[in-house]
């Protein structure tokens, strides 16, 4: 049980986020993306479509490893914040609609 814990970041309740998946999420994840944006201006999905990463102001700049990084992170996280508000938007509006309809059909006194 020790053992278990020692590997645990985070954990409050029935929520656990162990060591390896932050590992995974900032050592691969993030290398990935800010490596390939560094060093090809793309990663392989935008490779495929002919798409670059540029900088707004200076185009044909290199970028710096901090852009590409900090984009990276950017990218990820919105990735999850926007999934999380939609799933809290869905669970609101059918909260909502169950207490409109809910009245109607007699489920509430």
């Amino acid at each position: 049980m020790v053992s278990d814990l020692s590997r645990c970041v985070f954990e409050e309740g029935t929520v656990r986020i162990h060591l390896v998946w932050v590992v995974y999420f900032v050592l691969v994840r993030l290398s990935y993306e800010g490596l390939s944006y560094y060093f090809f201006r793309s990663t392989l999905g935008k490779y495929l479509f002919n798409l670059r990463v540029v900088n707004r102001d200076h185009p044909d700049a290199p970028l710096e490893l901090t852009q590409c990084y900090f984009r990276a992170l950017v990218s990820e996280l919105s990735f999850f914040v926007g999934w999380a508000l939609h799933g809290t938007l869905f669970f609101v509006m059918i909260a909502v609609i169950g207490l409109i309809y809910g009245r109607e059909l007699g489920w509430f006194l």
